[in-house]
């Protein structure tokens, strides 16, 4: 699966609030990101970020709501997570700058952004 097929699938109605992807940042410039896993609930995601990589994930959330107890209404919104692990060298740290930049072209319309280095932060 594409990054960007991933990102479409996780604002689709039909996909579950609390569905996530997890991208990781390659060497090749045609495909500067590639999809790590896909799931659905924050503690699986947070399972998927490790220590020793440079990874970013997007989880979305639905907002909801009601009026006058009959008219509902759901949007999804995506929270973006900027992952690099704890134990990444300093030179493999730079390839977050140039991930981020990647990762802004797939992930469009996100409504929050966390920068971490350890699962506890998110």
């Amino acid at each position: 699966t594409s990054p960007t097929e991933a990102y479409g699938n996780l604002l689709s109605k039909d996909s579950p609030a609390g569905s996530w992807m997890v991208m990781e940042p390659t060497k090749e410039k045609s495909k500067p990101l590639k999809v790590v896993k896909i799931g659905e609930g924050i503690e699986s995601m947070k399972q998927t970020l490790s220590p020793e990589k440079v990874l970013f994930a997007c989880i979305a959330v639905h907002g909801v709501d009601v009026r006058n107890d009959k008219l509902r209404s759901t949007r999804t919104k995506v929270v973006q997570v900027n992952f690099v692990g704890a134990n990444v060298p300093a030179m493999r740290r730079m390839m977050a700058l140039s991930g981020k930049k990647s990762v802004s072209k797939v992930c469009k319309g996100v409504a929050l952004v966390i920068q971490a280095t350890k699962p506890d932060e998110i």
